[in-house]
Formats: C-alpha cells, structure tokens, sequence
C-alpha cells in the first residue's frame, strides 16, 4: 500500500552541495504537498525557487533561510514544502516544474516536480 512505500520514498539519498534534488512525492496531486529535498555539506542560506516549464518564475519558497550541514538531508520539512500554488497563492495548472536550490557557496541544484493541477 501507499502507506507502506512512503517511509522508503522519503529516504531516497540526494548529492552533497545541491548535487541532486529531489521532490517527494515526484507527482503532487491537486492541492498536494512536495518536500523539496537536498543536501548541504556545510551550514547554508538557502533560497528555494519554483519554475514552469518554460522558466518563468511562479514562486519563492524560501529565501535566504538559514539551513545546517547534515550526512543525511538539510532539508526543513516544516519551511521546504511547495504546495502547487503561486507567489499569488493561487494553484497552478497541470504541468512539469523545475526547482532551483541555491545557498549562499555558490552551489546551485534543480528538481522536477509534475502537478495535476488545482484549477
């Protein structure tokens, strides 16, 4: 069942320094929720910024949070979330969005996420 896969989903690893980022679950549905997941191999101010397909910004997540070093994940699951919605708050349409991490190193890493869309 789904309940059973979503601890193993959840522990999916990620690079260091932004080298891989990962949306969990992959596929939101309407009104979903996606962790943005990363790691950060020192201390980091880290910007999180959503992207529709044909790279026009449709939100900021977080900007210049302040996010710790971790073997595992530096993600904040309470902060680092994209909840399908626009800077405006309004849902956005079915597609494939592209997700920018940056910190304040230089590192910069993107993650695709695909929404069903709430409108």
């Amino acid at each position: 069942s789904g309940k059973t896969w979503q601890p193993v989903l959840n522990q999916a690893a990620v690079g260091k320094n932004l080298a891989s980022i990962r949306m969990v679950p992959s596929v939101m549905a309407a009104d979903g929720k996606s962790l943005v997941a990363y790691n950060l191999a020192k201390e980091s101010k880290v910007t999180i910024e959503v992207f529709s397909y044909d790279m026009r910004k449709v939100r900021t997540i977080v900007k210049d949070a302040l996010r710790p070093a971790s073997a595992g994940r530096s993600t904040n699951a309470a902060e680092d979330i994209w909840d399908g919605r626009d800077d405006m708050g309004r849902a956005v349409t079915m597609g494939i969005y592209y997700v920018r991490v940056k910190d304040n190193h230089g590192h910069v890493g993107w993650g695709k996420v695909m929404t069903l869309g709430g409108r």
